[in-house]
C-alpha cells in the first residue's frame, strides 16, 4: 500500500478575510481531512512530514513553518485526493502533489500523448490508443494537466481552448 504525499506547495495557504476584504494567512489553523466535500468520514490516519502519526494539520505559525503555510503530509494509504476543512465547515479538495509521477509512466514528455492504456483503479481498461484512435479517426487529442484545469481544444475550433476544473 502505498501512502501519497499533500501539502507543501505554493498553492497551500490558510488564508482568512482581514478588514476591508484584504485576504491575510491564518498561521496555526487545524486543518482536518475527509473523504468527502459534505459528511463522509474524516481522515485521521494522517502522517507528518517525518512520518509521525497524526489525526489532523496544523498550518505553519512563522516559527514550525510560514505563516499559513500548509505543511506536506500523508493522507491514509492508496488516498489520491481529499476535502481539507481549516474550521469554517468549507470543505476544499486537495489533490496529491504526487500525481505527476504517477502521470509519469502514462504520459509521453515528448509529445504529451498517450502510452498504453489508461487504467481505473481495479486496473480494468478505461481507453486504449487504439479506442482513442478508432473514435477520433486518428487526429491526436491534447489534454493538458496545470494549476488551472484541464485545457483542450474548443470544439470545431483551431487553437481556442476551453478550460474546466481548476484550483
Amino acid at each position: 500500500m502505498t501512502r501519497y504525499w499533500f501539502g507543501g506547495t505554493p498553492a497551500d495557504y490558510t488564508v482568512t478575510p482581514g478588514s476591508g476584504n484584504v485576504v491575510l494567512f491564518a498561521p496555526g489553523a487545524t486543518l482536518t481531512c475527509w473523504n468527502a466535500q459534505v459528511g463522509g468520514t474524516q481522515y485521521t490516519d494522517l502522517r507528518n512530514a517525518v512520518g509521525g502519526a497524526v489525526t489532523s494539520v496544523t498550518s505553519g505559525d512563522g516559527v514550525t513553518g510560514p505563516a499559513g503555510a500548509t505543511p506536506r503530509f500523508q493522507a491514509p494509504d492508496e488516498v489520491l485526493t481529499l476535502w481539507i476543512d481549516g474550521g469554517t465547515g468549507t470543505r476544499y479538495l486537495m489533490v496529491t502533489t504526487d500525481l505527476p509521477a504517477l502521470l509519469a509512466g502514462k504520459i509521453s514528455r515528448a509529445g504529451d500523448s498517450m502510452d498504453g492504456d489508461l487504467l481505473l483503479a481495479d486496473d480494468s481498461p478505461a481507453a486504449s490508443r487504439d479506442y482513442v484512435d478508432a473514435r477520433a479517426g486518428g487526429a491526436p487529442s491534447i489534454l493538458v494537466f496545470g494549476y488551472g484545469g484541464i485545457v483542450s481544444p474548443a470544439p470545431g475550433s483551431s487553437g481556442s481552448t476551453t478550460t474546466s476544473g481548476g484550483r
